[in-house]
C-alpha cells in the first residue's frame, strides 16, 4: 500500500524576551533560512510527513457548523499596516526599490512598478524573496470548484457507494432529513447540491466538503483529466480557464506573475480550492507545482480517500509561515473572510483584487495601507 501526504512545514515561534538589535535578528533569520529551507526545496511533496492532521469532510462540516474558524481581522489587518509602515526589516518597499502609490492600481501600473524592483540584496543575504497569491478571482475569474464539478459530473461518476454520506451531509448543511435524498445516486445527489448552492439554499464551505467526499475511491488520475479538461476545454458551454486569466498576456494576472519571476521574487499559490486543480492553472502561469498549496488529497493506492488537509481551519497565514516564509514580500487576495490573514504577512505591499464594497469599506475604515489592485 502507498499512501501520499502533502504537510506544511512546522512554523517558527515568534521572537520573545528583550529587544533584539535589527543586524542580530537578520542574520539570526539567514541561519535559520539557510539550514531548513532547502531541505524543505529538495523533498518531493508526496514523500513530506504530515504535519497537520488530514480531516474528514464530516469533521470539516462539524468545525464550520460549530462556526470555527475565527479569526481578528481587523488585529490582523492592523499589525500589517504596522509592520510595513514602520520600514523595519529587510523586505520592505524602500530596501527593494519598490514604488508604486497607495491608492487603486491597474495590472499594467503594478507591472510598470515591479519592473523596477531589484531584489538582489535579499538574495544575497540568503533570504527568498517570494510572493503569494490567492487563486479564484485573484488570478483567475470564475467559479472554479462548481465549474470542476460539472465537468467531473459529464466526464466521471462520483462512487455511489458515498451517497448515504453525501445525502448526510446535504442534510446537515441544508437542515434538511437524510431520507429526503434517499435512493439517490452520488452523481444525482451532486446535481441538487449544486443547485441549491447556486440558488443560495446551501452554504459554499459546505458544497465544497460534499465534493471532498464524493471523490472518495475516485483514482486520482481520473480527478487529474477533469482538472485538465476544464482548463483546456472549460465545463459545459463555458470558457477554457485557460483563457479566463486576469487581464491579458502582456498586462494581467499572468503578466504579474511573470514579472515577478524574472526579477527574482519566486511565486506561490495559497487556495482554499482543491489543489490539484489549481496545479494545473499554476502551470499555465509558470507557477512550480510545488508551489501550489490548498486542500491536498489525502492518497491511497492512486485513490482518493477524501480526507484532506483542511486549510481553512487552520487559515492561510499559518499556509503562508509554514508551506512559503512568515514575510512574503508581496501578498494577493480578494476575501475578505479568507485572505485577509494572509495580506497581513506581506511585508513590501499586500493587494486586494477589485474588493467587494465591504471590503473597501472595512480597508478604509481601519486605515489600512492595503492597495486595491483593478483589472477592470
Amino acid at each position: 500500500m502507498s499512501v501520499r501526504l502533502h504537510s506544511f512545514r512546522a512554523p517558527l515561534a515568534p521572537p520573545a524576551g528583550p529587544r533584539v538589535p535589527r543586524a542580530a535578528v537578520l542574520r539570526a533569520t539567514q541561519r535559520t533560512l539557510a539550514s531548513s529551507t532547502p531541505a524543505l526545496t529538495r523533498a518531493a511533496p508526496a514523500r513530506r510527513a504530515a504535519v497537520l492532521p488530514f480531516s474528514t469532510p464530516e469533521q470539516m462540516l462539524t468545525a464550520h457548523l460549530a462556526g470555527r474558524p475565527v479569526f481578528d481581522l481587523a488585529g490582523m489587518t492592523d499589525a500589517g499596516t504596522r509592520l510595513r509602515r514602520s520600514g523595519v526589516g529587510p523586505g520592505t518597499t524602500a530596501s527593494i526599490g519598490f514604488e508604486a502609490p497607495a491608492r487603486k492600481l491597474s495590472a499594467p501600473e503594478l507591472v510598470e512598478a515591479l519592473r523596477r524592483i531589484d531584489v538582489g540584496p535579499l538574495v544575497r543575504a540568503r533570504i527568498k524573496p517570494t510572493a503569494v497569491f490567492d487563486f479564484d478571482n485573484t488570478l483567475a475569474a470564475g467559479d472554479v470548484l462548481g465549474d470542476f464539478v460539472e465537468v467531473a459530473l459529464a466526464m466521471a461518476k462520483f462512487p455511489d457507494a458515498n451517497a448515504p454520506g453525501l445525502a448526510s451531509i446535504l442534510a446537515r448543511g441544508t437542515g434538511q432529513r437524510e431520507s429526503d435524498f434517499g435512493g439517490k445516486s452520488s452523481n444525482a445527489i451532486m446535481e441538487l447540491a449544486a443547485t441549491k448552492v447556486h440558488a443560495g439554499e446551501l452554504p459554499p464551505p459546505v458544497f465544497f466538503f460534499m465534493v471532498l467526499a464524493a471523490m472518495r475511491g475516485m483514482p486520482v488520475t481520473q480527478l487529474d483529466a477533469c482538472a485538465e479538461h476544464l482548463f483546456a476545454h472549460g465545463a459545459p458551454g463555458k470558457a477554457p480557464y485557460a483563457t479566463r486569466f486576469f487581464g491579458t498576456p502582456d498586462a494581467g494576472s499572468a503578466a504579474i506573475v511573470t514579472t515577478l519571476r524574472e526579477r527574482g521574487v519566486e511565486p506561490h499559490i495559497i487556495t482554499l480550492g482543491l489543489a490539484f486543480v489549481a496545479k494545473v492553472g499554476a502551470r499555465y502561469l509558470g507557477i512550480k507545482s510545488e508551489h501550489v498549496h490548498g486542500y491536498e488529497l489525502e492518497v491511497v493506492d492512486g485513490r482518493a480517500t477524501g480526507r484532506a488537509v483542511d486549510v481553512k481551519l487552520y487559515g492561510k497565514h499559518l499556509a503562508c509561515d509554514t508551506y512559503v516564509s512568515r514575510s512574503p514580500l508581496f501578498v494577493f487576495g480578494d476575501s475578505q473572510s479568507t485572505d485577509t490573514p494572509m495580506l497581513a504577512r506581506a511585508t513590501a505591499r499586500a493587494f486586494v483584487v477589485d474588493p467587494k464594497p465591504e471590503f473597501h469599506a472595512f480597508i478604509a475604515a481601519r486605515g489600512s495601507d492595503l492597495t486595491w489592485l483593478s483589472y477592470r
